[in-house]
Protein backbone atom coordinates (compact mmCIF):
# COMPACT_ATOMS: atom_id res chain seq x y z
CA UNK A 1 0.00 0.00 0.00
CA UNK A 2 1.30 3.86 -1.24
CA UNK A 3 2.32 5.87 2.00
CA UNK A 4 1.11 9.24 1.64
CA UNK A 5 4.47 10.92 0.63
CA UNK A 6 4.25 8.15 -2.29
CA UNK A 7 0.57 9.25 -3.09
CA UNK A 8 1.52 12.82 -3.05
CA UNK A 9 4.22 12.17 -5.49
CA UNK A 10 2.40 10.18 -7.74
CA UNK A 11 -0.19 13.18 -7.93
CA UNK A 12 2.51 15.72 -8.43
CA UNK A 13 3.56 13.32 -11.39
CA UNK A 14 -0.19 12.86 -13.31
CA UNK A 15 -0.22 16.84 -12.78
CA UNK A 16 2.80 17.66 -14.45
CA UNK A 17 2.41 14.77 -17.31
CA UNK A 18 -0.89 16.86 -18.21
CA UNK A 19 1.31 20.14 -18.46
CA UNK A 20 3.03 18.20 -21.74
CA UNK A 21 6.00 20.83 -21.78
CA UNK A 22 8.87 21.79 -19.48
CA UNK A 23 8.64 24.93 -17.88
CA UNK A 24 10.31 28.33 -19.61
CA UNK A 25 12.32 30.69 -17.43
CA UNK A 26 13.60 34.07 -18.90
CA UNK A 27 16.89 34.78 -17.28
CA UNK A 28 16.43 38.43 -18.13
CA UNK A 29 13.68 39.09 -15.77
CA UNK A 30 15.54 37.47 -12.29
CA UNK A 31 14.21 37.54 -9.31
CA UNK A 32 10.96 37.81 -10.70
CA UNK A 33 10.68 34.10 -12.22
CA UNK A 34 12.26 32.67 -9.22
CA UNK A 35 9.15 30.89 -8.17
CA UNK A 36 8.94 29.42 -11.86
CA UNK A 37 12.02 28.37 -11.42
CA UNK A 38 11.33 26.52 -7.99
CA UNK A 39 8.59 25.04 -8.72
CA UNK A 40 9.91 23.63 -12.14
CA UNK A 41 13.06 22.28 -10.28
CA UNK A 42 10.36 20.73 -7.54
CA UNK A 43 7.77 19.49 -9.88
CA UNK A 44 10.11 18.76 -13.08
CA UNK A 45 14.11 18.18 -12.22
CA UNK A 46 14.43 20.91 -14.84
CA UNK A 47 13.58 23.75 -17.01
CA UNK A 48 14.18 25.32 -20.64
CA UNK A 49 16.03 29.15 -20.10
CA UNK A 50 15.49 32.06 -22.83
CA UNK A 51 16.71 35.19 -23.19
CA UNK A 52 20.18 34.29 -21.79
CA UNK A 53 22.11 35.43 -24.57
CA UNK A 54 24.01 32.65 -25.92
CA UNK A 55 23.94 33.26 -29.80
CA UNK A 56 21.67 30.56 -31.31
CA UNK A 57 24.99 29.61 -34.00
CA UNK A 58 26.87 27.78 -30.68
CA UNK A 59 23.51 26.59 -28.93
CA UNK A 60 22.68 24.65 -32.62
CA UNK A 61 26.61 23.58 -32.83
CA UNK A 62 26.37 22.63 -29.69
CA UNK A 63 23.41 20.39 -30.09
CA UNK A 64 25.27 18.98 -33.46
CA UNK A 65 27.86 18.02 -31.01
CA UNK A 66 26.25 16.78 -28.00
CA UNK A 67 24.21 14.18 -30.88
CA UNK A 68 27.74 13.00 -32.51
CA UNK A 69 28.78 11.93 -28.89
CA UNK A 70 25.38 9.71 -28.06
CA UNK A 71 25.63 8.30 -31.24
CA UNK A 72 29.06 6.95 -30.54
CA UNK A 73 29.03 3.50 -29.68
CA UNK A 74 27.60 1.74 -26.49
CA UNK A 75 31.36 0.34 -26.42
CA UNK A 76 33.12 4.11 -26.82
CA UNK A 77 30.47 5.59 -24.79
CA UNK A 78 31.36 2.99 -22.03
CA UNK A 79 34.59 4.65 -21.67
CA UNK A 80 33.43 7.87 -19.81
CA UNK A 81 34.34 6.45 -16.39
CA UNK A 82 32.41 8.15 -13.30
CA UNK A 83 34.84 10.40 -11.65
CA UNK A 84 31.86 10.05 -8.76
CA UNK A 85 28.40 8.64 -8.75
CA UNK A 86 26.43 9.59 -11.80
CA UNK A 87 29.43 11.81 -13.48
CA UNK A 88 30.21 9.15 -16.05
CA UNK A 89 27.94 7.84 -19.01
CA UNK A 90 24.54 6.82 -18.11
CA UNK A 91 22.59 4.62 -20.59
CA UNK A 92 18.82 4.97 -20.84
CA UNK A 93 16.73 2.21 -18.77
CA UNK A 94 13.05 0.57 -18.78
CA UNK A 95 12.76 3.59 -15.88
CA UNK A 96 14.16 6.31 -17.55
CA UNK A 97 13.70 5.63 -21.25
CA UNK A 98 14.15 9.40 -22.32
CA UNK A 99 17.67 9.51 -20.56
CA UNK A 100 21.23 9.04 -21.50
CA UNK A 101 24.08 11.10 -20.54
CA UNK A 102 27.89 11.62 -20.99
CA UNK A 103 29.52 13.60 -17.44
CA UNK A 104 32.18 15.60 -17.04
CA UNK A 105 32.60 15.88 -13.66
CA UNK A 106 34.53 19.60 -13.84
CA UNK A 107 33.83 21.25 -16.81
CA UNK A 108 36.05 23.92 -15.50
CA UNK A 109 39.47 21.91 -15.17
CA UNK A 110 41.39 21.95 -18.83
CA UNK A 111 42.29 17.93 -17.29
CA UNK A 112 39.16 16.82 -17.08
CA UNK A 113 37.89 17.96 -20.20
CA UNK A 114 40.76 16.56 -21.85
CA UNK A 115 40.39 13.39 -20.05
CA UNK A 116 37.00 12.93 -21.52
CA UNK A 117 37.82 13.93 -25.05
CA UNK A 118 40.36 11.45 -24.67
CA UNK A 119 38.15 8.65 -23.29
CA UNK A 120 35.75 8.96 -26.19
CA UNK A 121 38.12 9.53 -28.88
CA UNK A 122 36.57 12.87 -29.57
CA UNK A 123 37.27 14.77 -33.52
CA UNK A 124 38.95 17.95 -33.90
CA UNK A 125 35.01 19.21 -34.98
CA UNK A 126 34.01 17.86 -31.86
CA UNK A 127 36.34 19.24 -29.77
CA UNK A 128 37.50 21.95 -32.51
CA UNK A 129 40.83 22.06 -30.88
CA UNK A 130 39.90 23.28 -27.32
CA UNK A 131 37.66 26.68 -28.77
CA UNK A 132 34.21 24.30 -28.27
CA UNK A 133 34.43 23.28 -24.65
CA UNK A 134 35.75 27.25 -23.39
CA UNK A 135 32.11 28.69 -25.25
CA UNK A 136 30.51 25.87 -23.43
CA UNK A 137 32.64 26.43 -20.02
CA UNK A 138 31.89 30.30 -20.59
CA UNK A 139 27.90 30.19 -21.43
CA UNK A 140 27.26 27.18 -18.69
CA UNK A 141 28.86 29.53 -15.64
CA UNK A 142 27.20 32.49 -17.10
CA UNK A 143 23.82 30.79 -16.87
CA UNK A 144 24.32 28.97 -13.85
CA UNK A 145 26.20 31.77 -11.88
CA UNK A 146 23.01 34.04 -13.25
CA UNK A 147 20.44 31.56 -11.76
CA UNK A 148 22.07 30.54 -8.46
CA UNK A 149 23.09 34.38 -7.73
CA UNK A 150 19.39 35.56 -8.25
CA UNK A 151 18.13 32.11 -6.39
CA UNK A 152 20.69 33.09 -3.35
CA UNK A 153 19.77 36.71 -3.05
CA UNK A 154 16.04 36.08 -3.51
CA UNK A 155 16.11 33.50 -0.70
CA UNK A 156 18.34 35.68 1.78
CA UNK A 157 15.09 38.20 1.44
Amino acid sequence: MPTPTENKKKKKKKKMLKKKSIPSIDVSDFPGEFERLRNASEEWGCFRIYNHNIPSTLLLEMKDVVRSLLDLPMEVKSRNAAVVASSGYERSSHTKPMYEALGIFDIASSHAVNSFCSQLDISTYQSECGRFPNEIRLSYYYITAHIIINWLSHSIN
